[in-house]
């Protein structure tokens, strides 16, 4: 099923306000927006579409090599899982995921070898000597600079992937995990169509009323014929795509 909700704020507050997140106990696949992952109570799954395309981007515009043999290990996780779920299988076989995993980790920790150490850049600093703070013009300017120093995309792109090996995989492990939320991207354009044509909403019982009604459209057109199947059969829903818009 498909649920849109409004709310001033588009962080924390307004996913606890839609009341769905702070109660969900399956599978949320979304994007790597920092506020999903502060929910514990249920488990995570990134979208991998946002992934071969950030891979595609690190390959092409940075020259990542690693990026490329990242993206055809999961087109081919994707194409053994597929097959396996067609063949009516309910999960890979274990010295096949372990496999996985391990080729997995031996493109990232190549990848981390071709990038150097992350040095703290040294103040431009100019001051002279004899300004009151009694340190030399040399110490002044080779003060490090505070913070963290900014990293290009692709880096911060394998970090994340480092760092989120099992939900970057999930959907090899659980077949009821899809390989990407795609769906809900799909779910959220009409909502964007109405953003980009009107700019806002005239009261915030009119968002309510939009919502509502787009809720009602798609999931009669997308969900509705294995939300019933799934009703009739008692069963949970496990799966959870997420996508939010704030209003």
């Amino acid at each position: 099923f498909t649920h849109y909700s409004s709310h001033l704020k588009r962080g924390r507050e307004g996913m606890d306000d839609a009341s769905i997140l702070p109660n969900y106990e399956g599978v949320a696949v979304h994007d790597h927006w920092e506020p999903y992952n502060s929910y514990e109570n249920c488990s995570h799954a990134f979208c991998n579409a946002h992934h071969l395309r950030e891979l595609t981007r690190a390959y092409e515009q940075d020259g990542a090599c690693w990026a490329r043999e990242m993206k055809e290990l999961l087109m081919e996780i994707k194409g053994e899982v597929d097959q396996a779920k067609d063949s009516g299988k309910q999960a890979m076989e274990s010295d096949r995921v372990e496999s996985y995993h391990q080729r997995y980790q031996n493109i990232l920790t190549e990848a981390l070898k071709t990038y150097p150490p992350v040095c703290r850049p040294l103040s431009a600093c100019n001051a002279q000597a004899g300004n009151g703070t009694g340190r030399s013009e040399g110490e002044i300017r080779d003060k490090p600079k505070r913070g963290k120093k900014k990293q290009r995309k692709d880096k911060n792109l394998l970090d994340r992937l480092i760092k989120y090996e099992i939900e970057t995989l999930r959907f090899m492990e659980d077949f009821k995990v899809p390989l990407d939320n795609s769906l809900a991207e799909r779910d959220i354009r009409m909502v964007k169509v109405k953003q980009k044509i009107s700019g806002c909403f005239r009261s915030e019982e009119g968002a309510k009323y939009f919502c509502r009604i787009r809720g009602f459209i798609s999931t009669i057109k997308t969900g509705l014929p294995e939300l019933t199947a799934k009703f009739c059969e008692r069963e949970q829903l496990h799966m959870l795509r997420i996508f939010l818009v704030a209003t």
